[in-house]
């Protein structure tokens, strides 16, 4: 097959140079047929298999091979046939001899055609419309201990700032922490906060997609007044910014590892961090991201009802010795 530049040469001679189709076929060696080919067109037109090949041993075999996959959409993902398990059923139960590498083929193929790939479409976010959280897990160097610590990230999807705070636990107690600590860096509420299900705030999706809210997080929401977004079972992707966020504050703040004498210092390093990021600049708008985080301040909540207590109560019995127990420790 020739390339695109011996087409620009043929095309030269021929009709720059003025020489006949018979002349450049005897000096570069092709044929007439492939002369006039590059005259018609002014590159090379990829081939194209008009016809498919005959698959003798398999054809038989392709609406068992359909029915199967189609069968599975229905199953649980980690119980659905491989290409490898095909063939092996294919050769166990219908005798069939062909080589696995045209089953492998033909699966991708029928997948192709039975689940398309999925098409996303970029989401504007206006100023001040949604932030989005997410936790991280990482790994620092506490006092010399390797130890892991959890990393709340909140990322505003219109003005891309970000905030990051680590915490000992992703527990409730550090859910509500974060957000109150957001809430005050930012002097203001965001209108919409964007979650996947994760349980401080879920406790159940129902087939419809309805969510059963928490106490504690019904308490923060009302409390600040902020509206809500869940992302669908197993869909990252719709909160992409925070993903992001976690990804930069994973590879970009934390390494190297840190190593620190205590939470509160990690914290001051994160900070630091942050207020770095808002003299980036965001590549849609070409705007610093401080910039355009100070602009849509104004579309913020006021923070009208003082500071949320990120805390829990319990009823608890005195004992003999003047303890109670709290968390299976004692007090």
């Amino acid at each position: 097959m020739l390339i695109l530049e011996q087409f620009e040469i043929i095309r030269r001679m021929v009709l720059i140079d003025g020489l006949s189709v018979r002349e450049v076929a005897r000096r570069l060696g092709h044929s007439r047929k492939t002369i006039r080919k590059a005259l018609q067109h002014a590159t090379p037109i990829p081939y194209r298999l008009e016809v498919a090949k005959p698959r003798p041993k398999l054809d038989p075999f392709v609406e068992t091979i359909r029915t199967w996959l189609t069968d599975d959409q229905q199953r649980p993902r980690k119980q659905r046939h491989t290409a490898v398990r095909i063939w092996e059923r294919l050769r166990d139960e219908h005798q069939y001899d062909g080589a696995r590498r045209a089953v492998s083929d033909l699966v991708k193929q029928l997948r192709r055609e039975l689940a398309p790939p999925e098409v996303f479409v970029p989401i504007d976010h206006p100023p001040g419309n949604e932030f989005q959280i997410d936790w991280g897990e990482v790994t620092i160097e506490l006092n010399t201990v390797t130890t892991k610590v959890m990393i709340f990230c909140a990322r505003s999807a219109y003005s891309k700032a970000t905030f990051v705070r680590a915490y000992l636990h992703d527990d409730m107690l550090s859910f509500l922490d974060g957000h109150v600590w957001l809430f005050n860096q930012l002097g203001a509420v965001p209108r919409k906060l964007a979650y996947d299900n994760l349980s401080s705030a879920v406790t159940k999706v129902s087939k419809r997609g309805q969510r059963e809210l928490t106490s504690k997080f019904r308490e923060l929401r009302s409390h600040y007044l902020f509206e809500s977004r869940f992302c669908n079972i197993a869909r990252g992707n719709e909160k992409g910014h925070v993903e992001n966020s976690v990804k930069r504050a994973e590879r970009t703040y934390l390494t190297p590892v840190p190593r620190v004498t205590s939470i509160e210092q990690l914290n001051e390093h994160l900070a630091s961090c942050c207020t770095e990021d808002l003299d980036r600049i965001c590549q849609q708008t070409k705007q610093r991201y401080g910039d355009l985080l100070q602009a849509e301040r104004s579309t913020f909540l006021p923070i009208t009802s003082g500071t949320y207590i990120a805390a829990r109560s319990h009823m608890q019995k005195v004992d003999r010795q003047s303890t109670i127990t709290c968390d299976s420790a004692r007090y």
